[in-house]
């Protein structure tokens, strides 16, 4: 997914005001300073929202370093999981994203730390406005009644998709999420 992940990061740029607010907050007492990310290449959120987060830290000044969540074998840690044999489950348990009554290791988790490590905030696989649980498996399917061949083809638009504005629209919602609950960690601390 290299060549589809550098394509989304040189067409997604932030806005004017997107860009003043992260310089704002990179100004102020308690700056984010780092970027901690956990990520998967295989997983649609990663690919587009690894370069907005790429955006985010290069706009505030920040030092990004981005971590594979599964094992090298591909084992994905439980929510529980810990351990090194499954992955980075010891920077992954940290962050259990709880939703519908369970418990996830949702991907890309992006943790904000000031210049000292101190935690501010953290962002989980997609933004709220990008109902993805209700669109999924509307559009990629399977629907009753599909052939084998329209099954297919529904996952071939689901990828084209990913091509299209709206993509973007959902990871530009994904930084004015993240600008705001830096805002929110920073204000707080004041």
């Amino acid at each position: 997914y290299q060549d589809w992940v550098q394509a989304f990061y040189d067409s997604f740029h932030l806005t004017d005001f997107q860009t003043a607010a992260l310089k704002d907050l990179a100004g102020r007492t308690n700056a984010p300073a780092k970027l901690l990310v956990i990520a998967e290449c295989w997983s649609s959120d990663c690919r587009r929202e690894v370069p907005t987060l790429a955006r985010i830290a290069e706009a505030g000044g920040m030092e990004l370093r981005i971590f594979n969540r599964d094992s090298a074998q591909s084992v994905e840690p439980g929510p529980t999981d810990a351990s090194d044999e499954a992955g980075n489950g010891d920077l992954m348990h940290q962050f259990v994203n709880h939703k519908n009554g369970q418990d996830f290791l949702s991907i890309p988790v992006a943790a904000f730390f000031t210049k000292d490590l101190r935690y501010l905030y953290h962002f989980t696989e997609y933004a709220a406005i990008y109902q993805k649980d209700d669109f999924i498996p509307r559009v990629r399917g399977p629907i009753e009644g599909d052939s084998p061949e329209q099954a297919a083809q529904r996952v071939q638009d689901f990828v084209k998709f990913q091509d299209g504005p709206f993509f973007r629209v959902w990871a530009s919602a994904a930084v004015d999420e993240i600008i705001t609950g830096l805002w929110e960690a920073q204000t707080r601390r004041a």
